[in-house]
């Protein structure tokens, strides 16, 4: 009934889901800049009552309430591993007993050799990032379980963009 999106950005994600499960309630956790794109997605789909934007820094800030899903797409590759850990560790914190979090990236094999663009991606982030990088299957499996998480898995499927989901539940 609850989720969060952890540096949802411009609430695209937070909003979608709304729109495909009718008791859902969403919150998009994001830096003071993202909030007039997240507050005008939100009123361009009607989602005024469903969707709210908190201002916070995920690496900064505590995340006040409680929720039964976390989401967090596309923000550990700018992170270190030790800010993943504590980004994880906040999403974990945040969920109700039994909830779920689900985590959007480019997955890189245990290996560090494939598949080839989230490779690609690794070195971009390399270049372009203090410590980011795209992870393994294994790291980010590791952080959810240090963080808390059980049932931890890599969903099988690979999206358009590249990107697939790791996940678990509190």
């Amino acid at each position: 009934e609850s989720l969060i999106d952890i540096g949802g950005g411009p609430a695209t994600y937070a909003c979608h889901f709304c729109l495909h499960n009718p008791k859902l309630r969403a919150t998009v956790f994001d830096l003071k800049t993202a909030r007039p794109h997240a507050l005008q997605t939100i009123k361009q789909l009607g989602l005024g009552g469903r969707v709210r934007f908190v201002e916070g820094n995920y690496l900064k800030n505590k995340i006040k309430d409680r929720y039964d899903v976390a989401f967090l797409s596309h923000i550990l590759h700018a992170e270190s591993p030790e800010h993943c850990a504590v980004i994880i560790k906040k999403a974990v914190s945040a969920l109700n007993p039994g909830g779920k979090i689900f985590i959007q990236e480019f997955v890189m094999n245990n290996k560090k050799d494939g598949p080839l663009f989230p490779a690609l991606f690794a070195l971009n982030m390399l270049l372009g990032s203090d410590g980011g990088t795209a992870y393994t299957e294994k790291e980010l499996c590791d952080m959810l379980i240090q963080a808390g998480a059980k049932k931890v898995r890599h969903l099988k499927f690979v999206m358009q963009n590249g990107a697939s989901i790791v996940c678990g539940i509190v």
